[in-house]
């Protein structure tokens, strides 16, 4: 026979383990494709200040493709573009890409929770 303080406690747990699988139900969900709470903008990853690294695509066979380090300095949601600035000072604009599309560029930094983003995106200037 359980005493009222034993069942209180087993009552406890349970309730604590039905929390935290609630909680990686969420977080599931927002990392699987076409998931609630999933980002649709890929440039909420992109704030003014982040460090980014522009990986250009291949232009010929056997090519290795070619790194680059910079910093945002803007972000135009409107005409969802990004203008980096890079190590040796020129700025690059950028357009992320439509699905199914041709692109230029490969965009990726770190997220504000530590997980490595990467974006398709179109040179503009």
């Amino acid at each position: 026979m359980a005493t009222d303080a034993t069942i209180r406690t087993e009552h406890a747990a349970a309730h604590a383990i039905a929390e935290g699988a609630a909680k990686v139900a969420d977080g599931a969900r927002k990392v699987l494709p076409g998931g609630k709470g999933t980002k649709q903008d890929p440039l909420d990853s992109f704030d003014e200040g982040r460090r980014v690294v522009l990986q250009d695509k291949p232009q010929g066979d056997g090519e290795a493709p070619i790194a680059t380090e910079g910093v945002v300095i803007d972000v135009n949601r409107g005409r969802k573009q990004i203008t980096v600035r890079v190590d040796d000072g020129k700025t690059q604009t950028l357009r992320v890409a439509a699905p199914d599309t041709p692109t230029d560029v490969v965009v990726s930094c770190t997220d504000k929770a530590g997980a490595k983003v990467t974006h398709d995106f179109k040179r503009v200037s």
